[in-house]
């Protein structure tokens, strides 16, 4: 046999390597991504809990109780926001991706998300983020909000995280006041 097959053999196995170890796609996201983000978002500004649960990761859904317990416990937490500390969503803004990680048998993005909840004092500016799931293939993706990503928070959901997805420190929110009115 002469070298040359195996030369093919040799060059196809290294493709191959460099294909399974590249972290990301070369690809842009698909803009289903930002779609599906976006309409989390809105959600939550809707009070839309049904849709809010299904566009959350399901072992997070699991985590929390089930479908019932998390709609329970987001409404709860909205009531108290809304009732003892004076502040209703008002705008979610999701970024654009800039990569996607292969993540075991998942893909993982990252994408910046801008919240602002009014009250009579002022606007309370939230800057976050969501990591995007997909387990097939980018087609369709559920979200985890990023205060979740503690490495604990990671590990419990994520088994098989990919570690070239860095996760950033949650921002500080900014609170802007309330134009003073003249008297």
């Amino acid at each position: 046999m002469s070298p040359r097959p195996f030369a093919s053999l040799a060059l196809a196995f290294l493709a191959f390597l460099v294909a399974a170890a590249t972290p990301a796609f070369a690809q842009e996201p698909p803009p289903v991504l930002k779609h599906q983000a976006q309409l989390m978002a809105d959600a939550t500004t809707k009070k839309d809990y049904a849709l809010l649960v299904r566009y959350t990761y399901p072992k997070l859904v699991a985590q929390m109780g089930g479908r019932d317990k998390m709609m329970a416990l987001m409404k709860q937490a909205m009531a108290e926001l809304e009732g003892k500390q004076g502040f209703t969503f008002k705008s979610a803004t999701v970024g654009t991706p800039s990569r996607i990680y292969r993540a075991g048998t998942e893909l993982h993005a990252l994408l910046s998300l801008d919240m602002n909840l009014e009250s009579a004092g002022g606007t309370l500016k939230l800057y976050s983020y969501l990591l995007g799931v997909s387990g097939d293939g980018g087609k369709n993706w559920t979200f985890v909000s990023g205060s979740q990503l503690t490495p604990e928070g990671i590990r419990d959901l994520f088994p098989a995280f990919n570690k070239d997805l860095k996760v950033p420190p949650q921002p500080q929110p900014e609170f802007v006041p309330a134009p003073k009115k003249r008297q």
